[in-house]
C-alpha cells in the first residue's frame, strides 16, 4: 500500500517527502543500486515480521539522526 508523508521543520517548511512503495526481495540488487549500509529486502521481510525500511540519505540528513542503520 503506497504512502506519502512529509517532514516539516519547526517553522512549518516542508523539507522532505517520504514515499512508501512495496517491492520484492532483491529490488535494489536487480536495479544495480548499491547499499551504503544495511541490506536489501529479503524473502524473510513479510507482513507478519517486524517491518523494515530502506531510506536514502536525504531524510537522514534532515532528521539529523546520524546513521539510520539499527
Amino acid at each position: 500500500m503506497p504512502m506519502v508523508a512529509a517532514l516539516w521543520t519547526k517553522t512549518g517548511a516542508v523539507v522532505a517527502t517520504i514515499r512508501r512503495v512495496a517491492v520484492s526481495d532483491g529490488y535494489f540488487e536487480t536495479l544495480g543500486i548499491p547499499m551504503r549500509k544495511g541490506r536489501d529486502f529479503t524473502q524473510a521481510d513479510r507482513d507478519d515480521t517486524p517491518q523494515v525500511a530502506i531510506v536514502d540519505e536525504a531524510p537522514v540528513s534532515v532528521l539529523g539522526t546520524g546513521t539510520p542503520v539499527g
